[in-house]
């Protein structure tokens, strides 16, 4: 993705890519936490694909007065916020993530919890609801309730995909276009892939050649062939022991 766009935007197309490649949507989806928007929670909520992804941790400017936006709850069938004193706070106006919803001034100034949620100066509270919130909502529910399983299918996604994307960007290059495009950084990213498993086919094939070559050094013993291959002192040259003896005058 480029940087004029979130790196969620084409999320429902690349899902529409993947399902096409097996010819069936997948059971599960992974992913880090920036995928932790209301629209991916959505999306796979419609196709029924459970989501492992860590939540963000959700931010609050330093120096914030009042309540946390997490101290209210959102009633999405009504369109309303409800509060600690069990009053609403209604829809005002629209934004290009939500909704700003804002309580009335007389419930404010007659609630006993004024002091501690208004910030200072405010006649009246005011809450940012994002789109699709009660899909984030009920996914940090799900996270809470991980199990060993659900961290370690994550666990296996840090270090498999992160770290992949990780070695294509600090090792080769993948972390700068080299050309502007969507076209051409798919050219890139698909030489990137070719690279990193040329590399790894080269490893394999290494490890292969070297494993025959111990096992016939070893003998019936397996383990040893290795052993002799790399610690055993090199034999010295002999032209005798080499086959290479001078023939007779």
């Amino acid at each position: 993705m480029t940087g004029e766009d979130h790196d969620t935007g084409r999320f429902e197309e690349r899902l529409d890519a993947i399902e096409d490649t097996p010819g069936a949507p997948p059971n599960r989806i992974t992913a880090d936490t920036i995928h932790d928007v209301g629209r991916v929670y959505a999306a796979l909520e419609e196709r029924r694909i459970e989501a492992v992804i860590p939540p963000i941790r959700a931010p609050r400017r330093k120096g914030a007065q009042g309540f946390a936006t997490e101290r209210f709850r959102f009633d999405p069938h009504h369109d309303v916020v409800r509060r600690a004193a069990k009053k609403r706070l209604t829809p005002r106006n629209s934004t290009k993530s939500g909704k700003w919803h804002r309580s009335d001034r007389r419930d404010c100034a007659r609630c006993p919890l004024k002091a501690q949620c208004l910030p200072q100066g405010a006649p009246s509270r005011r809450v940012h609801i994002v789109a699709n919130h009660a899909a984030i909502q009920r996914a940090r529910r799900k996270r809470l309730a991980w199990g060993e399983n659900d961290h370690a299918i994550y666990t296996r996604h840090r270090w498999r995909v992160e770290g992949a994307h990780g070695t294509a960007k600090t090792l080769h290059g993948l972390a700068r276009a080299i050309r502007r495009g969507l076209e051409n950084m798919k050219i890139q990213a698909l030489l990137t892939a070719i690279a990193m498993n040329l590399k790894k086919l080269a490893a394999a094939v290494m490890i292969f050649f070297v494993s025959i070559v111990g096992s016939r050094l070893a003998g019936p013993t397996p383990g040893i062939g290795l052993k002799r291959l790399f610690q055993q002192p090199p034999e010295p040259f002999s032209r005798r022991t080499h086959g290479l003896a001078s023939r007779p005058r």
